[in-house]
């Protein structure tokens, strides 16, 4: 069984046509602070990919909204917010070119193209449509696997005066420890084409564990290692294959 959680990777395989597959992020806990004395506490549940196999070879999936509750207070004049909103809806498909057999040695690579439909409450999103491409690879040789995806879309500026691009790079390298239980470790960098905006990079360390032939359970930590990026966020889920 191969999931695209709780690493920001994509797995490269497909699931079986005619197989439905649903991964559940159920707690996130985001914490970050920055050089305007700004902290922000961010907690999300119940992130939810539902992801169908249509032939032995490709797959549609959705990401549902995820319940938010942020937090954040400004130490210079002990003024806090508190929102609490829903996030943004994504649709994917996703095609398989090669290398589709996760069971086997070798090489594999996907195509993914996505749309953001905006959902998100207002202050939270920015209330457009968003779309991307992601290419993915992976690697298994013996227990370990590399992975590797690159990420780019166009996205809407900050500053609401145009599009630019985001571009995402995320490479891992895991290791199964027994049949049930695999580990990895994970950098992560996106960094916007819109000038004046920093990269954010991330040292991520995960844990996955199979309870039965369908469901597995996992445990992620997120470390930011740029300025522009959050501090740290824990995540914990699990997927079940139908």
């Amino acid at each position: 069984m191969t999931t695209e959680r709780p690493s920001k990777n994509v797995s490269s395989y497909i699931i079986d046509a005619g197989h439905f597959q649903v991964e559940t992020t159920l707690y996130s806990l985001t914490r970050d602070s920055n050089k305007s004395k700004r902290t922000k506490q961010q907690s999300s549940f119940n992130s939810t990919t539902l992801r169908l196999g249509v032939t032995q070879s490709s797959e549609i999936s959705v990401v549902l909204p995820s319940i938010i509750w942020q937090r954040s207070r400004d130490i210079s004049d002990a003024t806090s917010s508190n929102i609490r909103s829903r996030d943004d809806f994504l649709l994917r498909f996703k095609k398989n070119i090669f290398g589709g057999d996760p069971s086997k040695n070798g090489v594999s690579l996907a195509l993914m193209p996505y749309l953001k439909i905006p959902t998100a409450g207002k202050n939270l999103g920015n209330n457009a449509y968003e779309q991307g491409l992601k290419t993915h690879y992976d690697h298994k040789f013996d227990q370990y696997s590399f992975s590797y995806l690159f990420d780019v879309s166009q996205v809407k500026k900050t500053n609401n005066t145009g599009r630019t691009a985001l571009v995402g790079n995320v490479m891992d390298l895991g290791k199964s420890f027994t049949s049930d239980l695999y580990a990895y470790c994970e950098f992560s960098s996106y960094k916007s084409l819109e000038q004046k905006t920093a990269a954010k990079n991330y040292v991520d360390f995960g844990v996955i564990y199979q309870l039965t032939k369908n469901t597995t359970i996992d445990l992620v930590t997120n470390f930011g290692v740029s300025q522009a990026a959050d501090d740290f966020n824990l995540i914990t889920g699990f997927a079940h294959r139908f």
